[in-house]
């Protein structure tokens, strides 16, 4: 089994939080299932002990040695694995097909990130050629462009997933806590104004200004 890379898959589970732990299992297997079966396909069939000949044409021998005429020793054909592959692939991609979007840019953000790790070789080396460093800069204005595009992306997708799995009671427990820090915040801006047994309202004087005191009677 190939599995998925653990940053990929943290980056997968962090922006598309739909996507469950065993869905993401499911498609690992399958993709790695898909990749053995095309890797069985395009390989060719083992040798059998003794064979001294392979795609041997009519009239050439190779060592001297003829071959079977009734082919008993011939390794039979191999099946077709086109339509299996097919079906595997298909089981794959109906897996992220609801996120396709989301999912085309976690691919796009983790290549752009893999890039500047390989721009920076070992250890996070600083490059020793002009070239060299040229690669990293370009790989770091990539990463950062993909990083801008993607972001709108997969931030609506969060939001999307955790407005939609909040209940009735989270709305409305949300709903209160907002109207209490609304209160809050208001009690808090108002000003200390008292009200007159008349029905008038007591403006606190100013302390920035200097009150004058009051003047002596001189008898």
């Amino acid at each position: 089994m190939t599995p998925l890379h653990l940053s990929f898959r943290n980056l997968i589970s962090r922006n598309i939080p739909q996507l469950p732990h065993d869905a993401v299992e499911r498609y690992e297997s399958l993709v790695a299932l898909r990749h053995h079966l095309i890797l069985e396909e395009n390989l060719k069939p083992p040798k059998k002990d003794g064979d001294d000949y392979d795609d041997v044409k009519p009239g050439k021998l190779r060592r001297g040695k003829s071959p079977n005429p009734d082919h008993s020793n011939q390794t039979p054909p191999r099946p077709k694995l086109t339509g299996l592959i097919l079906d595997v692939n298909k089981q794959a991609n109906d897996i992220v097909r609801p996120f396709k979007k989301e999912y085309e840019a976690v691919v796009r953000l983790w290549n752009a990130r893999r890039q500047v790790a390989v721009r920076q070789r070992h250890y996070g080396q600083i490059p020793d050629t002009t070239q060299r460093l040229k690669d990293l800069v370009g790989a770091l204005v990539n990463y950062r462009k993909v990083q801008i595009q993607t972001f709108p992306i997969l931030l609506k997708n969060r939001l999307k997933f955790y407005v939609e799995s909040l209940s009735l009671k989270g709305l409305l427990f949300i709903m209160v806590l907002v109207i209490f820090v609304c209160l809050g915040l208001r009690a808090l801006l108002s000003t200390n104004e008292q009200p007159k047994p008349d029905g008038s309202v007591v403006v606190p004087p100013d302390s920035t200004v200097q009150s004058q005191p009051a003047p002596v009677d001189s008898l």
